[in-house]
């Protein structure tokens, strides 16, 4: 029954995110094997789990194949060439859309994330991680705790393409992690490296809200609330520091209130950064649905969304952008202004422009829509 529940598990993971969905299983499992030495565990359990999920993996590539295949012939081998070839190979090896840079300087990126994405459970993760390498040997779900964390974040670490999101896989590895060391106890000190960890965190969470507060006047109140949640939260976590239980209950308790006040009061007010939901409503309102859309210089999946069309067409240089622009038919052009001015002036006719802030790459840009209506 396991096996089969972990098959139809790896089998829609499959169809989500495609092979790269196999890789946090294998490696936990794997790696959890190798570091895996006896004691209250036997040693043959590690293998016998690790022998039951490559059972798994081969049952669930096979359903996964019942689809893949019929849909790389519908496509005419585009599933092959673009889903695997270049958004999961090439994407290892090639920095995609600027998400990526020198690989010395990107190696320690996602320590990086995981230091302010999982505040404020940084607090305990050092001693977690310390107690995991001293039970690994002697107990299999310690040793696949510490192995789920290590080997995706390695594998992660050295490709190409890096996005915050891409270790978002470790986090019920890293939450288990500080489970192990509420659960063990502990007693906060200044020499922990993990009260260094928490405060750097709360004092750059506490610096990002002032700076809200007097960029955007609209989020002032949301932010007081969550700066005084935030601060009360420091002080009642050194007040109990002694207290496990206690500081669990104080951090789950503000997160709550966090992401409540963030998503119900904070979140909406922002949404008019976002330059894309009205350029998506320009193009919907001043064009037919059967009309082609393209895109230069902005890749982003948040236009294909807003704009609920046939899949937009993604320009990868100026030659290409000057062929589209000539093509017979209607059509709409969505590029930044920064990129348009650095080609040649296209018989395109702009009707549109918005600025905004782009969330994935942190830039301010301003985006321009042009109409393409050349004589079939």
């Amino acid at each position: 029954m396991l096996v089969s529940g972990l098959v139809l598990a790896l089998a829609t993971a499959l169809l989500t995110k495609g092979p790269v969905a196999l890789l946090v299983p294998i490696l936990a499992v794997a790696g959890g094997a190798v570091l895996h030495r006896g004691g209250s565990d036997p040693s043959w359990r590690s293998w016998s789990i690790a022998r039951d999920l490559m059972v798994a993996v081969t049952l669930a590539t096979g359903l996964f194949a019942l689809w893949a295949i019929p849909a790389n012939a519908a496509t005419g081998g585009r599933f092959l060439i673009v889903g695997i070839g270049r958004e999961v190979l090439q994407r290892m090896v090639v920095p995609f859309e600027g998400h990526g840079g020198s690989f010395i300087l990107t190696l320690p990126l996602y320590l990086v994330v995981i230091v302010v994405g999982f505040c404020p459970w940084t607090l305990v993760l050092p001693k977690a991680i310390r107690l995991l390498i001293g039970q690994c040997r002697s107990s299999f779900g310690s040793a696949l705790i510490l192995a789920w964390i290590a080997g995706p974040l390695a594998l992660m670490s050295v490709v190409a393409t890096k996005l915050p999101h891409y270790i978002l896989p470790l986090w019920p590895a890293l939450s288990l992690a500080a489970a192990v060391a509420l659960v063990a106890g502990f007693e906060l000190n200044w020499r922990q490296f993990g009260v260094w960890l928490f405060l750097g965190g709360a004092g750059g969470g506490a610096l990002a809200l002032v700076w809200l507060a007097m960029v955007f006047p609209p989020a002032r109140l949301a932010s007081f609330v969550m700066l005084t949640v935030l601060l009360a939260s420091v002080g009642a976590v050194w007040r109990f520091r002694s207290r496990s239980m206690a500081v669990a209950t104080v951090l789950s308790s503000a997160m709550v209130a966090h992401v409540v006040v963030a998503g119900v009061w904070l979140a909406p007010l922002v949404e008019v950064f976002k330059p894309v939901p009205r350029v998506a409503a320009v193009v919907r309102s001043e064009t037919g649905s059967d009309v082609p859309v393209a895109c230069y210089d902005f890749a982003e999946p948040s236009l294909v969304f807003y704009l609920q069309r046939p899949p937009v067409e993604m320009l990868s240089s100026a030659g290409s952008v000057h062929e589209w622009a000539n093509e017979p038919g209607p059509g709409v052009l969505v590029a930044t202004r920064e990129a348009l001015d650095c080609i040649e002036a296209l018989p395109l006719e702009e009707f549109y422009t918005d600025e905004g802030l782009n969330y994935v790459k942190g830039q301010w840009i301003e985006l321009v829509v042009l109409r393409r209506d050349n004589p079939p």
